[in-house]
């Protein structure tokens, strides 16, 4: 009744400490990259990071030789993409709302400072008119 040894799977060897890298700060320095650009790797580029979930706040963790392998596959890719700078997000306004290059809302700003030195002044004119002898 070997049945039950032979359907056991080896189970995988985890690779040594010292081939860990412990937090996005180490991970980053081992790449030698900004924070930042290691965590939008993982985010968009499969960039191989573990997690520990804990309560609040998990941890993360990688092994030097999956982000090696990762490297080695990606990395005319990625270095290309961080050659192209960045384009800013635009946001189109139409052009009813569009005067002299700034949006309504600064010019709201500006009215509503006229108005309160406008309302000043005649508030000032007017208490000096009462105040006559």
């Amino acid at each position: 009744m070997g049945g039950r040894n032979a359907q056991r799977r080896p189970q995988p060897v985890p690779p040594p400490a010292s081939d860990r890298l412990d937090s996005w700060k180490e991970i980053s320095a081992y790449l030698k990259r900004e924070i930042r650009t290691v965590q939008r790797w993982e985010k968009q580029e499969g960039l191989p990071v573990h997690r520990h979930v804990h309560d609040k706040l998990g941890t993360v963790y990688a092994y030097k030789a999956e982000v090696d392998v990762w490297w080695n596959d990606g990395r005319a890719r990625l270095e290309k993409q961080e050659s192209i700078p960045a384009v800013p997000e635009l946001r189109l306004v139409p052009a009813e709302q569009v005067v002299a290059g700034r949006q309504p809302r600064h010019h709201c700003w500006l009215l509503l400072g006229l108005a309160v030195a406008v309302v000043s002044a005649l508030s000032a004119m007017v208490l000096a008119l009462l105040l006559r002898p």
